[in-house]
């Protein structure tokens, strides 16, 4: 095979490698503990995650030239900083991490602007996530537990 010919094939598989799409990598927790006396809104939420990234690759309209990976763990409070060590440091690199309840997103929020990573959170309440200068890069799909309050009171208030 000549040098030209070499060059020729090289440059050819490299036009087909640009059309691939750029993997873009999420890392998430979940926790798995129904039943053991944890919360279990991990087991409601990643089904509902799977289907969003399935959604967003299938529509070329969305990322175009991207294609989103998860890559989970299953989330464990008193685990938390090693879940987000893990996370971190085994390939692929992630984009973005999410996190679920108050505790694990306590620890993965407080440390990720360290990494310039954003945390969504699913499924963390407590009021102390509304601190920005703390959680500066956290954001929430799940209300504070401050704005339930309100509703609460007024439900304990028709009871009585």
């Amino acid at each position: 095979m000549s040098v030209l010919s070499w060059l020729v094939l090289v440059g050819a598989l490299g036009l087909l490698r640009a059309n691939d799409p750029v993997a873009l990598h999420i890392g998430g927790t979940f926790p798995m503990e129904a039943g053991s006396g944890g919360w279990a809104g991990g087991q409601a939420c990643l089904p509902a995650v799977q289907m969003a990234l399935e959604d967003v690759n299938s529509r070329g309209d969305v990322l175009p030239g991207y294609v989103l990976h998860m890559n989970t763990s299953n989330s464990k409070p008193g685990l938390a900083t090693q879940q987000l060590y893990d996370l971190l440091y085994t390939p692929p690199t992630k984009l973005m991490l999410l996190a679920g309840c108050s505790p694990v997103t306590t620890v993965i929020a407080e440390s990720a602007p360290v990494w310039k990573l954003v945390v969504i959170s699913y499924g963390a309440s407590s009021p102390a996530l509304s601190n920005r200068e703390r959680f500066p890069t956290l954001f929430r799909t799940h209300p504070s537990a401050n704005t339930q309050n309100p509703t609460r009171l007024g439900y304990i208030y028709l009871l009585c």
